[in-house]
């Protein structure tokens, strides 16, 4: 993974990079890396939590059960270590007051978040949308000018209907140059894609011979 994972972005051990340029290894990587350039870009407490909640509900529809972790620590883990960044700030500027300060600043928060929620968010949209990285995808047909027919089969055969389309596999453009593909973005962008020397190789029941 090159950005799913605390402070782990554009492939790195380090802070959110907005719109990070390594390749993510997957779709739930693909998410993580909007989310961490939402981190990058905005400071506003509504809007941290607004991208948590995007980022929760679009890992939330992913299969297996790593999405369904991240989705839950990113919407519960940011939020209890945001509140706890700012009620140690706060105590330590402003004593016992800073309790009472953190509570005031939490409800505020929450409040400008519910009432300003759908606007925050086509707000994030849009600035995802802006993303100036376009990363390589391959086709079926793709695939199998990298792997070959014969091993195009057997990633099929390991690649699931959703896999597939979660990974782009279905109805995009070739990424190819003339009849070469660029076979360097088969493996980091379609994980169940294998290198030859990984892929399962069929195995061929011995026959008895008797005499």
């Amino acid at each position: 993974m090159n950005y799913t994972g605390p402070y782990i972005s554009d492939g790195k051990f380090q802070t959110s990079v907005a719109f990070g340029k390594t390749q993510p290894a997957n779709e739930l990587d693909r998410l993580s890396r909007l989310h961490d350039t939402a981190y990058s870009v905005y400071t506003d407490p509504s809007y941290l939590m607004a991208a948590d909640a995007m980022y929760a509900d679009e890992a939330g529809k992913l299969e297996g059960k790593l999405p369904a972790v991240a989705a839950t620590a990113v919407k519960q883990g940011n939020m209890a270590i945001n509140g706890f960044n700012r009620l140690g700030k706060n105590v330590l500027t402003f004593g016992p007051l800073g309790l009472i300060k953190t509570a005031v600043e939490n409800i505020w928060d929450a409040s400008h978040y519910i009432d300003n929620e759908k606007s925050i968010k086509k707000n994030i949209k849009h600035m995802y949308n802006s993303d100036p990285v376009t990363f390589p995808i391959l086709t079926d047909e793709g695939v199998k000018v990298a792997h070959g027919d014969k091993e195009y089969e057997n990633i099929l055969n390991i690649a699931s209907k959703n896999e597939r389309e979660h990974n782009g596999l279905k109805n995009s453009k070739v990424a190819r140059k003339g009849n070469s593909v660029i076979a360097d973005a088969v493996q980091p962008y379609l994980p169940y894609v294998s290198l030859r020397k990984n892929v399962p190789k069929r195995k061929h029941k011995k026959r008895n011979n008797k005499h």
